[in-house]
């Protein structure tokens, strides 16, 4: 009963890893309507969210959403980041779904892609961002906040909720909202989380930030690569930026590195399911070479019964060598078909390093702002209490990181 039991196991396994989904096919009119009004220059990341289906559902709109919003296409942007955030906000639903991707059997990188906690943070980063620049302070506002709490989803507690640029960002969109409470219990964070923090002046209206340098690099490590590791992109950005506003000087005198926030998840989750998926690999490896030794023992002691005239004692041992063959081969097919590699895929055209201040303008005026004298590829808007100007160095990294 046991040896039957193994075996449907291991076969049982097999018919896991053999159903596989079908290819994507993507109709040619379909697609031509759906990149109608994305603009040209990212079709490229648009065509991959058609093309690519739901396992890069959530990657692909990171990506082409954060396209749009440098390229000025803030509506589709807003609507291309909502449908990630959607699904963002259901990473542990606890749905079928979701336990069938924590199989042993299902690899890493064929999981529908939900992102780290820095990618979803900076997810929420961007949409709040877009709210600025609308205007819209309360969605801003609570959409920081929701950056915030997918920060927390860290394993080592000294690095839960550290993101002092989103808690800036919160506050400071109480601040524009005329919640000042609020405002000064987000600053406050802040400052627990960055020393160098000071609290924007009850007059400054207008926010100034510039990502810069290129997106941080998933890899992997271990005997199976299970283990997921973050380094730092191997093309180097810029570490400083000079913005000026109608002609003064103003400085960006605060950092979150993204790489930070990306290295520091410590011991993640993820890491002990795939240390499972890894030990499981070798325990079946194991089991299977044992099955194999107790299956050739058993043959010789049934071809030795049998020249000794004993065939109930051959005939017996032939089947129990014939079963442990047989869980030899299942083993085996189990331990080759268990994927414990970690998922690698990451969001390629996020920054290094995100430098941010405040300053005040006259609430009249649409100045003239430029960092390091560039001055065509930042994004100005707000509303009438506050003001929000934006730019990103390289400019235009379309999925380059």
């Amino acid at each position: 009963m046991m040896v039957f039991r193994l075996v449907s196991i291991g076969f049982a396994a097999v018919l896991t890893v053999v159903g596989c989904g079908p290819t994507r096919s993507v109709d040619p009119e379909a697609e031509k309507t759906y990149l109608a009004d994305k603009p040209v220059p990212a079709h490229a990341l648009f065509r991959k969210i058609v093309s690519e289906g739901e396992r890069n559902h959530v990657l692909n709109r990171m990506r082409a959403g954060l396209a749009a919003m440098e390229l000025g296409h803030d509506e589709v942007a807003a609507e291309t980041f909502d449908e990630a955030l959607l699904t963002i906000e259901t990473v542990y639903a606890g749905n079928e779904q979701a336990k069938k991707a924590r199989g042993a059997f299902t690899a890493e990188d064929r999981k529908v892609f939900r992102g780290e906690p820095y990618e979803r943070a900076m997810a929420f980063y961007y949409r709040g961002l877009l709210y600025l620049l609308d205007g819209d302070y309360e969605n801003a506002r609570a959409s920081f906040r929701s950056g915030s709490l997918q920060d927390t989803l860290a394993e080592k507690e000294e690095f839960r909720q550290d993101f002092a640029l989103l808690e800036f960002l919160e506050g400071w969109s109480s601040q524009c909202n005329g919640d000042q409470d609020l405002a000064e219990e987000a600053y406050a964070l802040a400052k627990s989380h960055n020393d160098a923090f000071v609290v924007p002046g009850n007059k400054d209206n207008l926010l100034l930030l510039a990502d810069v340098g290129y997106a941080p690099v998933k890899y992997a490590e271990g005997q199976h690569k299970e283990l997921l590791k973050v380094k730092g992109n191997s093309r180097k950005g810029m570490k400083s930026v000079k913005a000026r506003v109608s002609g003064k000087a103003e400085s960006l005198p605060y950092v979150e590195s993204i790489l930070w926030q990306a290295k520091s998840r410590g011991g993640r989750e993820v890491d002990s399911v795939l240390a499972g998926k890894a030990n499981f690999k070798e325990t079946t490896k194991g089991a299977a070479q044992a099955a194999a030794m107790v299956s050739s023992a058993s043959m010789t002691v049934s071809q030795m019964q049998a020249v000794q005239g004993n065939l109930d004692a051959a005939r017996t041992a032939a089947g129990f060598g014939a079963a442990a063959g047989l869980v030899s081969i299942f083993s085996q097919m189990a331990s080759d078909a268990a994927k414990p590699a970690a998922d690698i895929r990451h969001w390629d055209n996020l920054p290094e390093d995100v430098l941010y201040g405040t300053a005040r303008v006259d609430g009249s005026d649409t100045p003239e702002i430029t960092f390091d004298g560039i001055s065509s590829a930042v994004r100005q808007g707000g509303g009438a209490r506050c003001k929000v100007a934006w730019t990103r160095f390289p400019a235009t990294s379309l999925g380059e990181g």
